[in-house]
């Protein structure tokens, strides 16, 4: 009997490192996200050296694609600090992080914590982007805006009171 408890026991710990598929396929989509926001940014130079955006829109154009790299750069971000933390959590400490302010991760509970301030900053983004691209045309779209803006900014601010 004690011999069965002792192989279940070491299987249930080895079970752990099931969440390496987690890690590797969340590292290997952080790594496509950086290469797709690298595209869209060299793009949009590309775009502003040949000048094939639309003259009239040509600022809004530029900032909006812009926007749009960050956005998915900041996706990426999480991406990433998800693969590391779950890694350093249930695999194996790493050694590196442990000197990082940014990417020290004690507990899931902190892991969570970094991966909730990165995602409001995407949905911030997410948020002017399209309130950049949205045309406004009665008083109350426009005030709708700013009850939105004042939401974000609250929303923002209570992330980031505990840090």
């Amino acid at each position: 009997m004690k011999r069965i408890v002792e192989v279940t026991e070491e299987t249930l710990w080895q079970s752990r490192l099931l969440v390496l598929f987690a890690v590797f396929s969340s590292l290997i989509a952080s790594a496509a996200l950086f290469i797709i926001g690298t595209v869209i940014t060299l793009n949009t130079i590309f775009s502003v050296t040949v000048s094939s955006l639309d003259p009239k829109n040509v600022y809004r154009e530029i900032i909006s694609l812009i926007i749009t790299a960050m956005d998915v750069y900041l996706i990426g971000t999480v991406l990433l600090i998800f693969s590391l933390g779950l890694y350093d959590l249930f695999v194996k400490p790493i050694e590196k992080m442990k000197t990082s302010k940014i990417l020290s991760i004690p507990s899931l509970d902190d892991l969570k914590s970094k991966l909730l301030k990165v995602v409001v900053i995407v949905l911030v983004v997410t948020y002017f982007k399209y309130a950049l691209d949205y045309e406004y045309t009665t008083l109350i779209e426009l005030m709708l805006l700013a009850g939105g803006t004042v939401l974000v900014a609250i929303s923002a601010y209570l992330s980031h009171k505990g840090a």
